[in-house]
């Protein structure tokens, strides 16, 4: 299973990455923006997350943002996934 963790505190990124490691492959992102463009991606390729962690405070756009926003859930609809 491929995890996304948008996190911008490197020490809670470290223990989520090393917990969440067990489960699948972690991938992790510093802010909102950069996990939507993650998220985007992987879904254009077709390797869609099958876990998304957002922080709530984070700089640039924070968790609540990134979803409601960028509308995470849109482009997975636009997908037909």
């Amino acid at each position: 299973m491929k995890i996304l963790v948008a996190e911008d505190d490197v020490a809670n990124a470290k223990f989520l990455s090393k917990y969440l490691s067990k489960f699948g492959d972690v991938v992790i992102t510093p802010d909102g923006i950069a996990a939507v463009d993650e998220f985007v991606s992987a879904l254009e390729k077709g390797e869609m997350f099958g876990l998304v962690c957002l922080d709530i405070m984070m700089p640039k756009i924070d968790g609540y943002k990134a979803v409601s926003y960028t509308h995470l859930r849109a482009h997975e609809t636009s997908q037909d996934l």
